[in-house]
């Protein structure tokens, strides 16, 4: 470790005040299920205030490591800032991940920089935050089954088996999953002795057995819809294709721009290396991002509710790829010098794009917030739908859920109500108004607004214009996002 604390600490130093620096500079990012895991907090804290409410907390439920970090951002920040705050802790983590994994490995640490590019994908845009925090935990299974001989005796070497796949399994199902395949890979590889193997093998057979469990119980849930395969693996080849699964996040060329340089960093380092390229690559991290290509390649599109179910798999084979090939052979002070300005270029479009976001596509919101009075019923109606600035479908389908991030209360749509959430509700909810409506807000009767003492509806001018005054009375009157009163006679939930 000590050997890390030399110039690979200051690159990566560089690298997190790069990665903060676009969630430091506005109030709402461009992050679709973010609110919705952040109220997850809000929600987490009534149940352990009052036994009496609807909810209840799941504690062996996976994907909750990432609501450790949440809690602690909770604790910390203000209730709209526990999303963002959260996201840098998890970006830290990222590239600390990646940078000490080209430590270890003895990967150029300009490679390691550039890597540091795919933390910005689809996932993070998305929200997918438990699968997000999946990766650095996967970095350190990584590398402790990399060894060939474990310094540690067979009884501690089988404890952080289980303590390592543990953490996985909180992490995401889905890297616990891919966990388990790369166990079965990298022993085959290294040629493990069967005694370590054995020992590691029955660390990993109760957390194994938890998740089997778990799932089980999951198949019979209404969620468990079955796997959907929208395009072929011939079709994921396509550079358009690889861009969007790599990173696509910002809308515009930029990020085909991106995706070039760093292709034609690694065609420049295989070319100037050709005459002895192969002993100069890490073989165990190749066959890490073939594993993720696979994945990216063969697996459906959505699986269950689980969307983007191959193409997350993308950006981590793209960044291992990345630290498999040796540095271009041009002097290290200036790998180092275009690697930190080919990150800060992209930091600095993205931190633009972010803004410009806040300014349109999120205006109104935090005044709407301010209006809402501490613990309503709130209908949300995203007549916006879509910005000229994300590639991310329906990037504000979940910001209404703000509301009850700043000041609680009820949504139309929570996520307490998918099964494998850390707070969910004790029993099944019986929506009464027209299901749906998170996503489809044309949808919306007029016997729908009597469920709810307060709407937030996003949308231009044509969108508040057209609806009724006689059911709906203006409390904000500025931005896409406005809050409305609803005048019917409120029907509070029995």
């Amino acid at each position: 470790m000590r050997a890390f604390f030399n110039e690979r600490f200051y690159m990566a130093l560089l690298c997190c005040i790069a990665v903060a620096a676009p969630f430091l500079c506005v109030t709402f990012v461009p992050i679709t299920d973010l609110p919705q895991q952040a109220a997850q907090i809000r929600l987490l804290t009534e149940v352990l205030n009052d036994q009496n409410t609807p909810y209840k907390l799941q504690v062996f439920t996976p994907n909750s490591l990432s609501f450790v970090v949440f809690g602690l951002c909770w604790a910390l920040f203000e209730p709209l800032d526990v999303g963002r705050m959260t996201m840098i802790v998890v970006g830290f983590l990222w590239v600390f991940a990646i940078h000490y994994l080209a430590h270890i490995r003895g990967r150029p640490s300009a490679a390691a920089v550039i890597a540091t590019l795919l933390f910005f994908n689809h996932t993070v845009y998305w929200g997918f935050y438990n699968f997000a925090i999946g990766f650095p935990v996967f970095i350190a299974w990584f590398l402790f089954l990399s060894r060939k001989k474990s310094s540690l005796s067979l009884f501690s070497d089988g404890a952080m088996t289980v303590l390592i796949a543990l953490l996985l399994y909180m992490a995401h199902a889905l890297w616990l999953a891919a966990g388990i395949v790369w166990f079965a890979i990298s022993h085959v590889i290294l040629k493990i002795p069967l005694r370590l193997v054995t020992a590691r093998l029955i660390g990993l057979s109760p957390v194994v057995t938890i998740a089997a469990l778990w799932y089980v119980r999951f198949t019979k849930t209404a969620v468990a819809q079955g796997s959907h395969w929208f395009t072929s693996p011939l079709q994921r080849l396509t550079p358009s294709t690889m861009v969007d699964s790599a990173f696509g996040g910002l809308a515009g060329p930029g990020e085909s721009l991106l995706f070039t340089i760093i292709i034609g960093w690694m065609i420049s380092s295989i070319w100037q290396n050709r005459n002895n390229l192969w002993p100069k690559c890490d073989h165990l991290l190749l066959w890490a991002a073939a594993m993720f290509f696979v994945f990216s390649f063969v697996l459906p599109n959505k699986h269950n509710l689980t969307i983007q179910f191959a193409e997350r798999w993308f950006p981590p084979g793209m960044l291992l790829l990345i630290l498999i090939f040796p540095a271009p052979k041009i002097r290290l002070s200036l790998q180092r010098a275009l690697s930190i300005a080919v990150v800060y270029s992209w930091i600095l479009f993205t931190a633009y794009s972010w803004l410009q976001i806040n300014k349109n596509d999120f205006s109104g919101l935090r005044q709407t917030l301010n209006s809402l009075p501490e613990s309503q019923s709130v209908l949300g109606l995203d007549f916006l739908k879509s910005s000229p600035y994300l590639k991310t479908y329906r990037p504000f389908v979940q910001a209404f859920a703000y509301s009850q991030v700043a000041k609680g209360g009820e949504l139309n749509f929570s996520f307490a109500e998918i099964p494998y959430s850390l707070v969910t509700y004790k029993s099944k909810r019986l929506l009464r108004w027209t299901g749906g409506l998170d996503w489809y807000p044309e949808w919306v009767k007029t016997s729908d607004y009597r469920y709810f003492q307060y709407v937030i509806v996003s949308g231009d001018e044509h969108v508040h214009k057209a609806l009724d005054p006689s059911l709906l009375k203006s409390v904000t009157f500025e931005g896409y996002w406005r809050l409305y009163k609803s005048i019917p006679g409120y029907i509070p939930e029995s």
